[in-house]
């Protein structure tokens, strides 16, 4: 840093966690440092991987969603055993899903009767059809449930 050497360091990391990565990098007001690069995007290969569990077109995937493979929790792990007023605020405030509230209770009363596993089981866990009714949904119902 400012003497010509080339110093890079990879975090892998939350966004949140961003003051801790950089102290533990050592990077910080007056280290010298000339930037942080960050990644903050999506990848559309992360997407279209069926077995990440992001595709409306595979049900019978894992309801995965990850978008860290390495996070313990993945989708089915959270509708499975997470609060329904949980399930709710990730509905309304991640998806701003005008009908999060009969959607939670919904995934709810659904995994009472069985566990929901794939990502078949969540679209109707959530209340919604498997497939887009052609000349009536612009987008799959299930679209910002699964943002």
């Amino acid at each position: 840093a400012g003497n010509g050497d080339l110093r890079v360091e990879l975090q892998l990391s939350n966004f949140a966690r961003l003051a801790e990565a950089c102290e533990a990098a050592g990077v910080g007001a007056r280290s010298g440092a000339d930037g942080v690069l960050l990644d903050l995007g999506v990848s559309s290969m992360q997407l279209d991987d069926r077995s990440r569990g992001f595709s409306f077109l595979a049900p019978d995937e894992r309801a995965d969603m990850r978008m860290d493979p390495s996070s313990a929790l993945d989708a089915a792990a959270l509708v499975n055993t997470w609060s329904e007023e949980d399930i709710g605020r990730v509905l309304r405030e991640y998806g701003e899903e005008r009908r999060w509230r009969r959607m939670a209770a919904s995934v709810v009363r659904a995994r009472e009767r069985q566990p929901v596993e794939t990502v078949g089981d969540l679209i109707r866990a959530l209340g919604l059809p498997l497939e887009r009714r052609r000349g009536v949904d612009k987008i799959h119902p299930a679209t910002r449930a699964f943002q």
